[in-house]
């Protein structure tokens, strides 16, 4: 949430603050005739609700900019469905899209081969036409929305029935049956992944800390 590139212009803990941005980051794109270039947003189901949400899509699709608007839609917001916070929720993503007239995209998130084909004939078709799309991919969450969140809205059985849709569970299944992974080359991956992650950590409690005058360098914002 904290890190900002050029290329990647932050994360934002206010719902939706970010969309503006990524519009802007479009408006950019066109300004400057970049046209192989676009502007993607991530977001989530919670989002779609709040005024920005509504105005972004509009002023993109009026002006026709190139931002790839994803909706991560995993049914909960924080904890409410969104049967409980739209008035006419059936469909929801799909019907703003096409009242704001942009092309829109339905994809399985817990599917990397369907994600992957959709977000490149999306990005294609973007880059072709130069107008905004709205994805939606229908996933879950393991977890509650934050620490704090029990989750106590699923039962253990709702829990453990979306665990086995795990999307890395999926993968190596589809690797080992057309044979392009075996399950020994699959425990060694597994094996090295482990090891890296472990010397990442002790690597970083064994670095000194960072001296005092150098806190807030290369820091754009220090709330």
């Amino acid at each position: 949430m904290h890190m900002f590139s050029k290329r990647m212009l932050g994360g934002f803990a206010i719902v939706t603050g970010h969309l503006p941005i990524a519009t802007g980051a479009a408006f950019t794109c066109k300004y400057t005739n970049a046209k192989d270039e676009i502007s993607v947003c991530f977001f989530g189901d919670g989002a779609v609700a709040n005024g920005v949400f509504h105005e972004s899509l509009n002023i993109a699709s009026m002006w026709e900019l190139p931002c790839l608007y994803v909706l991560e839609n995993n049914k909960w917001s924080m904890g409410t469905p969104l049967c409980r916070t739209m008035a006419n929720y059936k469909n929801f993503p799909e019907k703003v899209a096409a009242a704001y007239g942009m092309e829109f995209f339905r994809l399985n998130g817990m599917d990397l081969l369907n994600c992957y084909a959709g977000f490149r004939e999306a990005h294609q078709h973007m880059l072709a036409t130069r107008k905004p799309i709205l994805i939606e991919c229908i996933t879950e969450r393991f977890r509650g929305h934050s620490i704090s969140d029990p989750g106590l809205y699923r039962s253990k059985d709702e829990v453990k029935a979306i665990l086995e849709q795990d999307p890395i569970i999926l993968m190596k299944n589809y690797c080992l049956k057309l044979g392009i992974l075996t399950e020994e080359s699959m425990k060694q991956m597994e094996s090295e992944c482990r090891e890296r992650v472990v010397e990442a950590v002790k690597q970083a409690d064994s670095d000194p800390w960072p001296d005092p005058q150098e806190l807030e360098k290369d820091v754009f914002v220090c709330n």
